[in-house]
């Protein structure tokens, strides 16, 4: 009488099914492979929505903003409302681009400030000079 191993099936936490029968061991990759080409094809999406300036920064299509200042202005924690308040001729999906753009494609050097200058001054308080100022 011939003994076969057990059957063992493992399902890993990426997604790769493993089956191991006797001295055969088989992956299932094709989960896998999927997402990849979903990934790759999303990567492909959001540089078609980005123009590149001269020396190779990534800008907001049509428009000379930097995607990677939009992206820390979120990750300083401004909402896309305020960012939009702002710079007026970006919509919701080009801030949502710079997010996942920036994500795929981090910026190397110095990063950009978290907040823009604009909302700097109207957060400093500077406008009670002004009625300081207009009372002279």
């Amino acid at each position: 009488m011939r003994r076969t191993a057990p059957r063992l099936a493992v399902t890993c936490t990426t997604g790769l099914r493993i089956r191991r029968r006797a001295a055969r061991l088989r992956v299932d990759i094709a989960e896998a492979v999927d997402a990849v080409d979903q990934r790759l094809a999303r990567l492909a999406e959001l540089k078609n929505r980005v123009d590149f300036s001269d020396d190779g920064e990534p800008l907001m299509k049509d428009t000379d903003i930097e995607v990677h200042r939009i992206a820390a202005l979120l990750d300083g924690g401004m909402a896309p409302e305020e960012i939009a308040e702002d710079y007026p001729g970006l919509t919701r999906d080009q801030i949502e681009t710079a997010r996942e753009f920036a994500a795929a494609h981090p910026k190397p050097g110095r990063p950009y400030p978290r907040t823009t200058f604009k909302r700097l001054l109207r957060n400093s308080g500077l406008h009670e000079l002004d009625e300081v100022l207009g009372d002279k």
